[in-house]
């Protein structure tokens, strides 16, 4: 993975740090890290012209926080449900 992930920073320019920042985000979103999940996350920002490391972290951070935001509503909603 990490020869792949090696060319794959390359190819897109990303920064050491914002692969570092990926690789926290995928750990932290799903307890492992996968290079399909990770490319596809990079290849989103770079659509969005999200390349630079400390607007990488900035955006992931943002997501994560929404992420938390709508779990714990759903969670709030079925106990309610329930």
């Amino acid at each position: 993975m990490r020869n792949a992930l090696k060319a794959y920073q390359n190819e897109r320019n990303f920064s050491n740090y914002a692969i570092n920042c990926v690789i926290d985000y995928c750990y932290k979103t799903n307890n492992q890290i996968i290079f399909n999940y990770m490319k596809k996350i990079l290849d989103d920002l770079w659509d969005n012209k999200i390349i630079n490391g400390e607007d990488v972290e900035i955006e992931l951070k943002e997501i994560f926080k929404q992420k938390q935001k709508n779990s714990q509503n759903y969670l709030f909603w079925k106990t309610k449900i329930i």
